[in-house]
């Protein structure tokens, strides 16, 4: 239901750009039918006039296009550095655990198995829903790794120090994700959509207005602005929302790929299909689903 939503609001900005074009457009025309530009002494004079201002306004359009776009990316950018930290993360503790016995380390090593695969699935559900709070499969699973590296016996300065360096991985894959579910919203707020359509009408009024009577040649500049909007704000739109929608969502191919590596290094541990997190006491590896 979300995923349709979002898909409304994409088609939701394509055809209110489409009505402002036209609008525009339209207002444009009819100012100078009013102005009588078709003379050409009258329309040679208002072109002059009219330069300027559609320099202004285009000018000041493409900036404000530059800059949401540059955004737009930095926010996709640190979407997709929070999933790569989530894998990190859970690379460090799985090969971490190995300074236990096999029969010590097991429990984290299962949970952290599963923990992964909910945030490859459940927890990139929530971020489609925009639930900040993520997936409660997700956090329990999360829970549980939590508690089994609590739970590891320390004996000796050496485990010591790597008890230590688990319990701060378990700390930076939680900020990670959720910097992750944080990133999932959009950032733009409406007043600037607002802006962009305002933008647009004027721009496309003036230009309209200065081009005259010449309608075949008002036709294709009207047509080519309109399809340079339409792909910018699209690209814009689906980079702004990096974890929903349809199009340009941040895909989970650090965790499919750290999740791949792990098992091809080590295949003796338990890898079957997880099973409910909620079930099982703690410290005790779930039954195969």
């Amino acid at each position: 239901m979300d995923s349709v939503n979002l898909d409304l609001s994409f088609w939701a900005i394509q055809v209110t750009l489409l009505v402002c074009v036209l609008l525009g457009g339209l207002v444009g025309w009819r100012i100078q039918r009013r102005l009588n530009l078709s003379e050409k002494r009258e329309e040679d004079r208002h072109r002059g006039q009219l330069g300027d201002a559609v320099g202004f306004v285009g000018g000041a359009f493409g900036i404000i296009l530059g800059l949401l776009l540059v955004f737009a990316v930095q926010h996709f950018t640190d979407a997709q550095e929070a999933t790569r930290q989530e894998a990190v993360r859970i690379s460090a503790l799985f090969q971490t655990a190995g300074g236990w016995e096999p029969a010590q380390s097991q429990a984290l090593r299962r949970d952290l198995i599963c923990a992964t695969r909910s945030l490859n699935t459940d927890d990139r559900m929530a971020a489609d829903r925009l639930d900040l709070g993520g997936s409660q499969i997700t956090s329990a699973w999360l829970g549980r790794v939590r508690a089994d590296g609590r739970a590891l016996p320390i004996n000796g300065t050496s485990q010591s120090n790597t008890h230590f360096y688990i319990v701060e991985n378990v700390s930076a894959l939680d900020q990670a994700r959720q910097m992750r579910l944080l990133l999932a919203p959009p950032n733009i707020p409406l007043i600037v959509w607002f802006v962009i359509y305002t933008l647009t009408f004027v721009f496309v009024a003036l230009m309209v207005l200065q081009i005259g009577a010449l309608r075949r040649l008002t036709y294709i500049s009207v047509a080519a602005t309109w399809i340079v909007l339409a792909v910018t704000l699209a690209t814009m739109s689906a980079l702004d929302a990096p974890l929903s929608g349809s199009i340009g969502t941040v895909e989970p191919i650090a965790l499919t790929s750290t999740l791949n590596l792990l098992q091809e290094s080590f295949p003796n541990e338990d890898w079957s299909p997880c099973g409910s997190p909620t079930d099982l006491p703690e410290g005790t590896p779930p039954e195969p689903a």
